[in-house]
């Protein structure tokens, strides 16, 4: 489950080209960055300050459940399935001139 209040959103997504699109949505979708996705246990207030002296931030967006119903979207109106929307930059493009 993401919590969509807690999903970081850079200031320059106002300023990012293209169709009108709210924040949210282009901190999800947007591929002009690479961010590390983690799962793990909660932290300790010790273990969270270690990480921060030494330069990790970490921003906690939602929580892993037991139901299987996929990657899913919180807000204050419910849950709503996320669907990945990202471009991919690992793909390979048609026509790129492979072999």
């Amino acid at each position: 489950r993401i919590s969509a209040s807690s999903v970081p959103i850079h200031e320059d997504v106002a300023a990012a080209p293209g169709p009108p699109r709210s924040a949210l949505e282009h901190a999800l979708d947007d591929g002009e960055d690479f961010e590390l996705l983690l799962a793990h246990a909660p932290l300790t207030l010790e273990t969270a300050e270690s990480l921060a002296t030494q330069g990790v931030r970490l921003y906690p967006i939602g929580r892993v459940v037991a139901q299987i119903d996929g990657l899913r979207l919180e807000d204050e109106r419910g849950s709503v399935p996320l669907v990945a929307r990202g471009y991919d930059h690992l793909a390979q493009s048609a026509g790129a001139g492979s072999p």
